[in-house]
């Protein structure tokens, strides 16, 4: 067994004793690399390639909006033309906790906001809202879907005039195609 053993052992070591020998061998430098010159390159105008934006078919992103948010910046940008629906679900209350304020997105079918201050007047206090950057306000509700009529960030709020003692919040779902 030692015999095998040793057998097994001594060929890679004259192997690398060979490699060693050779290496130290005066006059076994290696050769120059090659230099090779090529001719200069024409003057050709540099033309940049075009950039590649991939936009996906659909997008669809989840937002909270809370009901204390006048104006809430969604950071959802989209196109003009794109077709954009909007699904919100969840409980909100506009008047500090009052009983009769609690409303689902579409609103509250009792209270309807006549105050100039409102965002839409004359549509139910909570109703969600939204717009396309500075453009007009556009009812939400539970469901919509329209076509961008300019290009820019969405924002949302509910339809009140004072924001700051509402409660609660909505879920979103945006969907851009």
């Amino acid at each position: 067994m030692n015999l095998k053993l040793n057998q097994r052992l001594v060929f890679p070591t004259l192997m690398l004793f060979a490699a060693l020998l050779a290496c130290s061998i005066p006059g076994s430098a290696p050769a120059e690399p090659t230099v090779i010159t090529l001719p200069p390159t024409p003057n050709l105008p540099i033309v940049a390639s075009p950039i590649l934006q991939y936009t996906p078919a659909e997008s669809t992103i989840t937002l909270k909006l809370p009901a204390s948010a006048c104006w809430m910046d969604s950071n959802v940008t989209v196109s003009a033309g794109q077709v954009v629906s909007i699904r919100a679900t969840g409980t909100i209350n506009t008047w500090g906790g009052n009983d009769i304020s609690f409303n689902n997105p579409n609103g509250q079918v009792e209270n309807i906001c006549v105050d100039p201050k409102c965002p839409l007047l004359n549509v139910g206090y909570g109703t969600l809202v939204g717009r396309v950057e500075d453009s007009q306000p556009f009812q939400v509700g539970e469901t919509t879907k329209f076509t961008a009529p300019n290009s820019g960030r969405l924002f949302f709020t509910v339809n009140d005039w004072e924001c700051t003692d509402n409660s609660g919040e909505f879920d979103l779902v945006v969907t851009i195609k």
